[in-house]
């Protein structure tokens, strides 16, 4: 990524190189989007820098290694924003405030790892996170608002979760400059979605979804211009877009039915259409509709069974759609914005090893659970199979929530093949 400093057009590498160099260590730098400020973790403390003026501003003084400023800590980077992902503070679209967590550890247990590698070497040393088992305190948090120009520092209005441990899920900018955040009581069974205005000192309610069971977190709001924003929800059970108004005021629900959106690809303004994946055609194929911003008719965009990644031209009027199935491999096709197939660019053969056995396939298949409800699984049998005498079963599965493994795409590995070989001894 190239960004101007002065005069000078300057790499984010550069960029992190220099403020190293003039400030010492530094990690997690990140900028603004319209890449006038830096923001930057020193010693569990948060800085930023303005390219333009070149002036550093600390923006907290706590950091130690039992308070994070800026930085998450195992539970959040593993559990919540995303494994390997430590970085807590979010910079406005125009760099004039930062958001960030600061992660209070001091109540969570200490746990011991060995590090196997020490330098690239044999020897072993033991290291102690702060890591909390099922029961034991999370890291208290709290939600830090700055002024990136004078350091002050105003902060989110957690008072009404107190007794709930809350959780601050997701972080974000509004085009407007307003930060909205998502709060989680600790069994997740709410979430709410506030709005801070760092302009006027308001803090407010905009949404909350609430389960007997369990909420997943929600994905980022997708604005339209400054004014709408899309928002998912499961509060029907099933995940669906819904459009609010900036005030958080519910204009009406934009998809409907017994099956869930996968994500939204792209929003049209002026069109007045969005596009997005989904299961209506079944849940282990993967396939893009439109529909209108204000709800309507559902239109499917991709052609015939299998899962389908798409890739549109500059101009929007034309897509590559890469299509697999369980039983073939990617072909790669050239289509109109309609969906229409207007060429085929490749097809992937089917793999085969010379002068040796014949490969195993997978195969789809539904079976029954307890209530009767079906569920979609992959089968692949040894070649030639003979049904007549007992075979080894093996499972190959994750039980992890919304994590599926059966998938109708292409996939075909040795250590399968290994598997089927030792289930056909």
């Amino acid at each position: 990524m190239l960004f101007r400093s002065g005069s000078e057009r300057v790499s984010t590498s550069k960029l992190k190189r220099m403020l190293g160099e003039e400030f010492g260590a530094l990690e997690l730098m990140a900028l603004s989007p319209d890449k006038s400020v830096a923001g930057f973790v020193q010693d569990n403390d948060l800085f930023v820098y303005t390219l333009g003026n070149k002036k550093l501003v600390r923006i907290t003084d706590t950091g130690c290694p039992e308070f994070l400023n800026g930085k998450l800590d195992w539970v959040y980077q593993e559990e919540v924003y995303g494994r390997g992902r430590f970085n807590g503070f979010w910079l406005s679209p125009r760099g004039k405030y930062v958001a960030f967590l600061a992660l209070d550890e001091s109540a969570v247990h200490s746990f011991t790892l060995v590090d196997h590698i020490v330098d690239g070497n044999h020897r072993v040393r033991p290291e102690e996170i702060n890591y909390p088992k099922a029961g034991d305190p999370n890291p208290v948090t709290a939600l830090g608002i700055a002024d990136t120009r004078s350091g002050k520092v105003r902060w989110a209005d957690l008072s009404s979760y107190k007794g709930q441990e809350p959780l601050v899920v997701r972080v974000d900018w509004t085009p407007a400059g307003v930060c909205h955040y998502m709060v989680q009581d600790r069994i997740q069974s709410v979430c709410d979605l506030r709005a801070y205005d760092p302009r006027k000192g308001t803090d407010r309610l905009l949404i909350h979804e609430s389960s007997e069971s369990w909420v997943n977190r929600p994905a980022s709001a997708r604005w339209i211009g400054d004014k709408t924003f899309l928002w998912e929800s499961e509060r029907t059970g099933y995940n669906h877009l819904y459009r609010y108004r900036s005030d958080g005021k519910l204009l009406g629900a934009v998809t409907e039915g017994e099956w869930t959106v996968r994500g939204v690809t792209h929003v049209d303004v002026e069109a007045e259409t969005i596009l997005f994946g989904a299961t209506i055609d079944g849940a282990v194929n993967r396939n893009t509709y439109s529909t209108g911003l204000k709800g309507g008719q559902v239109l499917r965009l991709t052609e015939g069974p299998g899962s389908h990644s798409l890739s549109f031209s500059r101009d929007r009027r034309f897509f590559l759609d890469r299509v697999s199935t369980l039983e073939k491999p990617e072909q790669v096709r050239l289509c109109s914005a309609s969906g229409e197939v207007l060429k085929v660019f490749s097809q992937a053969p089917l793999p085969a090893v010379e002068g040796g056995p014949e490969l195993a396939r997978w195969k789809l298949h539904e079976v029954a659970a307890r209530d009767g409800t079906a569920l979609d699984v992959a089968l692949m049998l040894p070649v030639p199979f003979d049904e007549t005498r007992p075979h080894a079963v093996f499972i190959d599965t994750y039980s992890g929530p919304d994590s599926p493994s059966v998938r109708n795409r292409w996939g075909m590995s040795a250590w399968d093949q290994f598997q089927i070989g030792r289930a056909h001894v």
